[in-house]
């Protein structure tokens, strides 16, 4: 009888912590949605190099997916980050940044991993691929940050196989 009531209690652990993500999700999905639109701004990237931020979301697909345009246009028009990305729901419900830039080898699928509230009160969500503990892989997450004034953050934080996982780079971003 007690392993039977462990098991339903197992299933109803499983269950809301599927309802909060979901909302979780929501959360984010409302987030991004209500910052839909144009931003730039200055930043300096993992290596120190000054660049123009540029980042743009939009619907696309009947308002299914959001597209994600950003770059990193260094001083001298060198490119150190070009990026189109999608972000919607997967097959399963998930929601899944799709990267596709210039420094990924392949489009690769980020999963909705959790919202922060920041040191400024603004709202990051977070997306995630890899594990971050696991030293031996490539593991990233990318935050898309709304801040209060409705100004926008793209950050990276990522780790190489044997590296150390941290963030890395991203700008704060003004609406055009």
């Amino acid at each position: 009888m007690e392993s039977k009531v462990g098991f339903q209690r197992e299933i109803l652990l499983y269950e809301n912590e599927k309802g909060a993500k979901m909302n979780d999700q929501k959360a984010a999905w409302a987030l991004l949605t209500e910052s839909i639109g144009s931003y730039k701004s200055q930043g300096i990237n993992h290596e120190k190099q000054n660049h123009t931020g540029i980042f743009k979301l939009e619907f696309a697909f009947e308002n299914k997916v959001l597209l994600l345009t950003s770059s990193a246009i260094g001083t001298g028009g060198e490119v150190f980050h070009q990026e189109h990305s999608w972000i919607g729901n997967d097959i399963a419900g998930v929601l899944t940044l799709y990267v596709n830039s210039n420094n990924h080898p392949g489009v690769t699928p980020h999963l909705f991993n959790r919202i922060e509230e920041g040191s400024e009160g603004q709202k990051i969500v977070v997306f995630r691929f890899g594990d971050i503990d696991n030293r031996s892989s490539f593991r990233e997450e990318i935050s898309v940050s709304v801040f209060k004034d409705k100004s926008v953050g793209h950050f990276y934080s990522w780790g190489m196989p044997t590296g150390d996982f941290q963030e890395r780079s991203g700008t704060r971003m003004e609406r055009l």
